[in-house]
């Protein structure tokens, strides 16, 4: 007899914060764009059982640079350490965690 599955209390849901981000059109345009990403990401934490509970997004360019969703989810994530997740679409986005001193493991 199969079983129901459980249900998740309010408190042991797992939350998890979404960063997405394009350096360039170039890059938007070849299937990496904002929304693509978003959308990765959030069908993903559904996937896992993550509920996000905030999404920081960042696009770049040659004219404007600077991160500043990003450090706006470093301070979100050290205000919260109950929020352990932290999903991206690429690795390379995370490069900058250590410097703001986070670290764990990048799977």
């Amino acid at each position: 007899m199969a079983r129901a599955p459980k249900a998740f209390a309010a408190d042991s849901i797992r939350k998890a914060v979404v960063y997405a981000r394009v350096s360039s059109k170039e890059q938007e345009k070849e299937g990496f764009s904002i929304p693509a990403q978003l959308k990765l990401l959030k069908d993903y934490a559904a996937a896992q059982g993550f509920a996000v509970s905030k999404e920081y997004v960042d696009v770049e360019t040659a004219k404007q640079t600077g991160r500043m969703a990003f450090g706006e989810m470093i301070a979100h994530l050290k205000a919260r350490p109950s929020i352990r997740v932290l999903l991206v679409e690429k690795k390379a986005a995370l490069r900058l965690l250590p410097l703001h001193g986070i670290q764990g493991p990048v799977r």
